[in-house]
């Protein structure tokens, strides 16, 4: 939150950063640019995504409460810092995308994986499709958000996959 770095600066031992994931009917896109190594990554989020995401701010607030939290700093421009349930109500009913630090922790379906090769960047083991020995698993091989920690889902697939590789050696 700006305004508060002096705040943070003093007290981040003492601090956390939570989030709020939802599974998004908005869509993004990966692209490349000229002059670039690292690409662009855009997303658009729907009304009910935005909403979505206030809610689940709402309950996350209510849940650190909860838990004898003192201070929470959401990441909205302008927003007060909550300390009782009643402050709460002064959260945005829908997410502003402009006013908010919004962000995607991993990022899905960049790299799709089946057998159909017009759509898919590797096949339903990892291996990329027209490379010899390169092969992909990370969280872009799932084909949507999650919505929660994709932890267990990758654990599956990396273990699937070595699985696989370990039989071409």
């Amino acid at each position: 939150i700006p305004g508060y770095s002096s705040f943070v600066d003093k007290n981040w031992k003492n601090m956390a950063i939570f989030y709020v994931a939802i599974a998004p009917e908005g869509v993004g896109k990966i692209r490349t640019l000229p002059y670039f190594k690292d690409p662009f990554v855009s997303y658009n989020l729907t009304l009910n995504d935005r909403i979505n995401l206030a809610l689940g701010l709402k309950d996350l607030c209510k849940m650190l409460l909860n838990a004898n939290a003192k201070q929470i700093l959401p990441s909205i421009i302008d927003s007060n810092i909550i300390t009782k349930n009643k402050d709460i109500e002064n959260l945005p009913k829908i997410i502003n995308s402009k006013k908010s630090n919004l962000f995607s922790v991993h990022l899905f379906s960049s790299c799709p994986i089946g057998d159909n090769v017009e759509k898919c960047a590797a096949d339903s083991t990892g291996k990329v499709y027209g490379h010899k020995n390169l092969y992909v698993c990370d969280s872009s091989t799932i084909p949507s958000a999650t919505g929660v920690n994709p932890q267990g889902p990758l654990m599956y697939l990396t273990y699937n996959f070595l699985e696989m590789f370990k039989k071409d050696l």
